[in-house]
């Protein structure tokens, strides 16, 4: 399976190598891609967040604003709350 690397603003390309569902290695060398037939350290081996158990899975929203707390939010909700001030319409 291929895929972009996560960890900076490059683009490589990873080829991620699955055995049951699970990501258990990543490699290179796919053709036209920006890293070639190279990737850095973290891209070959920075693997462990994907099944980590404390991954968020769920987009975070802050509760009423507030500084401290987290609501859950489906993947819909986020993207269509805004913030009162951006209700707003500018004045010109």
């Amino acid at each position: 399976m291929e895929t972009t690397c996560p960890y900076c603003g490059v683009g490589c390309t990873l080829a991620l190598r699955i055995r049951d569902g699970r990501v258990i290695g990543a490699g290179a060398g796919v053709p036209g891609s920006v890293n070639g037939y190279n990737l850095c350290v973290k891209g070959r081996f920075g693997l462990d967040f994907v099944h980590h158990p404390d991954r968020l899975k769920k987009p975070l929203l802050r509760k009423n604003g507030e500084r401290r707390g987290w609501d859950f939010r489906s993947f819909g909700g986020p993207w269509t709350w805004r913030p009162p001030r951006y209700r707003e319409r500018p004045r010109l």
